[in-house]
């Protein structure tokens, strides 16, 4: 599997071998809010395939500050709140 990470568009590559009955793989030490595309390619001993389509992702970010909740209800043993959600998740 080969992977970049851009930050305003300056790529670093790397490249990592997996099994092939896995077709899974964990990428780790990402960091949070940059770009990462990701593509796989099969090697044998005669050479490889041509790589796959590339799929983008942005690793995960903390979410944005919630609004202040507000009160939708209460009662003398009881309050419901409301709030709106952040932006990014």
């Amino acid at each position: 599997m080969y992977w970049k990470k851009s930050t305003d568009g300056i790529y670093q590559s790397t490249y990592s071998t997996m099994d092939i009955v896995t077709r899974a793989y964990t990428i780790t030490g990402l960091t949070s809010g940059l770009y990462y595309d990701i593509v796989v390619q099969a090697v044998n001993v005669v050479g490889g395939s041509v790589l796959s389509t590339a799929t983008r992702i942005v690793a995960a970010t903390a979410p944005n500050t919630l609004a202040m909740p507000t009160v939708l209800a209460q009662s003398s043993t009881s309050i419901t709140i409301g709030w709106v959600a952040p932006t990014t998740s």
